[in-house]
């Protein structure tokens, strides 16, 4: 649901335990200008710096967290395991044991998908290249090998089945990978493939509940989308366990 806090909206899963923090940021009630309309957290998207800074810095403020855990996000298959590897923050999804500590993941179109299980936390970076290459799987061995159940995924906004277009090819590779053949929509001889289908698909028998925010970037005005924009800012979502 969207919701607003201080100033900031955001969106909110509903369903969760009480000390499950998850939210994913829009664009509106930050410092960024432009075409970046004011809450963009991408450092590298050509924003200025110091109000991406400060766009930080109000999130710390209004959700009492001291750092967000974010990756160099390259659409791989790679998750990061900050509890022993540290120094190690270049990848697409992000686990961890500890309490209070907030992890991040950066959006324009592709989906964030957070996990949350008696032990673990994870959130993940799901555009079509890491969702591809393994990324939820790889991650729910981790939680496997933990002796962990996954008793919620929180599938973020991302962009819908509806508007992204892509080639034949890559729906016929998706098609082969999960053997099932209702996961496009054609139109007028175009291609569109559903990713959100796809996620639920992969974690479906793996997931007590799955919690599906469905919001499409491109669709809903007030969030980042890149290929509605092409130039854009970054959605924040985050994910943390209290004590």
């Amino acid at each position: 649901m969207i919701a607003a806090k201080k100033g900031i909206m955001y969106l909110k899963p509903e369903g969760l335990p009480q000390n499950v923090l998850s939210f994913t940021t829009t664009r509106f009630s930050g410092f960024s200008s432009g075409e970046f309309s004011s809450l963009n957290f991408g450092y590298h998207v050509d924003d200025d710096e110091m109000s991406v800074t400060k766009n930080y810095e109000k999130l710390y403020e209004v959700f009492s967290l001291k750092k967000v855990l974010t990756l160099s996000q390259i659409h791989s298959n790679i998750i990061v395991d900050i509890d022993r590897d540290v120094h190690l923050l270049t990848g697409d999804g992000l686990v961890t044991r500890k309490k209070n500590v907030a992890l991040g993941i950066l959006t324009a179109d592709c989906f964030n998908v957070q996990l949350v299980g008696n032990k673990m936390i994870a959130n993940i970076h799901c555009g079509w290249k890491s969702i591809y290459s393994g990324i939820l799987e790889e991650c729910l061995k981790i939680f496997e090998m933990e002796q962990d159940t996954v008793r919620y995924a929180v599938v973020g906004p991302g962009i819908c089945a509806k508007c992204y277009e892509v080639n034949s090819e890559l729906v016929q590779k998706f098609i082969s990978l999960i053997n099932n053949n209702d996961i496009f929509l054609k139109n007028d001889g175009k291609f569109y493939l559903d990713l959100r289908k796809i996620i639920k698909l992969k974690l479906e028998n793996f997931v007590e509940s799955v919690i599906d925010l469905n919001y499409c970037t491109r669709c809903s005005g007030f969030l980042y989308s890149y290929r509605r924009f092409n130039k854009t800012g970054r959605l924040l979502s985050v994910l943390m366990k209290y004590e």
